[in-house]
């Protein structure tokens, strides 16, 4: 008996225990069948994870353009061998090789990101240098423009000192046939030479005249070949030489060495003053040109031969005012160029306010010219009042004596019919 309550209490104990095994089994089946949820869950998070790494992984290497070969390689021997470990993964039913897989795929997936990341750094050096290349070749292809600019510049320079010095050759030529002739005579050469010349300089677009402010201001350089030519000849020639010749001199130092943005603001201010001097003028002719259309008298028509060419005359400079000042606008300062750059860009300078000098004596001599249009137009019209005004004295004269004595003076002629109701005492008279 007493052996079969100790039996008895042994199975009990075991039953207990093997119920408590079993509990343990259950527990460890579901937390396991969770795992396996779970870990399904990883693998499909994974693949997706692998397909947008894959995707990104082309496009960097896509936008990399070919620039970074040996990394591409490495990337592609990478996803090489994530697609075999992957089949490997899906093949495979152990919990362990399934985990070792599950490692080692993310271990290539993280080899995979850093390649990505050493691309992209790479590329972004790349294109960093390539972007600093192109602005420096930017900034050399500009200086290079701007230099043969000013080198055209110069070569309008050198152009228009040769022609200078061809009107300086004639006039020496001029000088010298008729340096022995009488005094009258050299005046009607000075007159006749100031005339030609003053023809040729407004074919060429130059005017010899100007204002005495616009004269102190800008001056355009002298060559010195003609100073030489000076040293040379006696006194007496030197001072026909300077009648007849045409005012250019050196330009002052300071305004070659004075800042580029003080120039620059004296420049568009003096073109802004000529264009205002251009737009009175404009004004001045349209005045004129209706006032002698207005009338029909053969007399005017010089005038309106002289109005219609300084229209045209206004028009141009107009327009090259207009470009001038558009020229001055952009043109760049002295720190876009180089120590060796530095006298072009003094040339340019001069050059630019050369033209507007010469500008500036073009429309002071249209001033002139208006003026005299004026005058004239005036004149004609008072000579006009003047003869109406006498016509309508004598005819009011011969009206009253008719009057007066009721009978013509000339009765041979044919009687007029009388201006007003007045008149008509002469029938009564009768």
């Amino acid at each position: 008996m007493v052996q079969k309550e100790v039996l008895k209490e042994e199975i009990t104990r075991r039953n207990s225990y093997v119920d408590e095994l079993k509990d343990k089994l259950n527990a460890v089946e579901i937390e396991n069948r969770r795992l396996k949820v779970d870990l399904n869950g990883d693998f499909t998070v994974l693949g997706s994870l692998q397909n947008e790494v894959s995707a990104l992984e082309k496009q960097t290497l896509s936008l990399a353009n070919d620039c970074l070969q040996s990394n591409k390689l490495r990337m592609e021997e990478n996803a090489l061998s994530t697609q075999v470990l992957k089949t490997n993964m899906r093949s495979s039913g152990d919990q362990n090789t399934v985990r070792t897989v599950k490692d080692m795929e993310l271990q290539k997936l993280h080899g995979t990101i850093k390649a990505l990341q050493k691309v992209v750094t790479d590329t972004a050096v790349l294109l960093d240098q390539e972007r600093l290349d192109f602005n420096a070749n930017l900034q050399e292809a500009r200086k290079q423009i701007e230099v043969l600019k000013l080198k055209e510049i110069l070569d309008d320079d050198l152009i228009e000192m040769n022609y200078e010095q061809m009107l300086k050759d004639i006039q020496l030529d001029l000088i010298q046939i008729s340096s022995g002739n009488k005094t009258g005579s050299l005046g009607q050469a000075n007159k006749t030479v100031a005339q030609a010349n003053e023809k040729m300089l407004d074919s060429h677009g130059i005017v010899g005249a100007s204002s005495s402010h616009v004269r102190n201001d800008l001056r355009p350089p002298q060559s010195e070949s003609f100073e030489r030519d000076n040293y040379k000849r006696p006194p007496s020639e030197l001072m026909v030489v300077k009648e007849l010749s045409i005012d250019k001199q050196e330009l002052p130092r300071s305004i070659t060495t004075e800042p580029h943005q003080e120039w620059k603001n004296k420049v568009i201010e003096r073109l802004a003053s000529d264009a205002q001097r251009l737009n009175a003028l404009q004004s001045s002719i349209q005045e004129l040109k209706t006032n002698t259309e207005a009338s029909e008298g053969l007399e005017l028509e010089s005038v309106r031969y002289q109005i219609r060419e300084a229209e045209g005359f206004i028009t141009q400079l107009i327009d090259s005012n207009g470009k001038l000042s558009k020229k001055a606008e952009e043109f760049t300062s002295e720190d876009g160029l180089d120590g060796d750059n530095i006298d072009l860009r003094s040339r340019h300078q001069r050059k630019i306010m050369e033209r507007a000098r010469k500008m500036a004596e073009k429309i002071g001599r249209l001033e002139v010219e208006m003026q005299k249009v004026q005058e004239a137009l005036l004149k004609y019209e008072e000579q006009t009042s003047t003869r109406t005004s006498k016509t309508m004295h004598r005819r009011s004269k011969v009206q009253l004596v008719d009057f007066l004595y009721g009978r013509r003076r000339d009765s041979r002629k044919q009687q007029r019919c009388s201006p007003c109701g007045c008149m008509k005492a002469n029938a009564i008279d009768d």
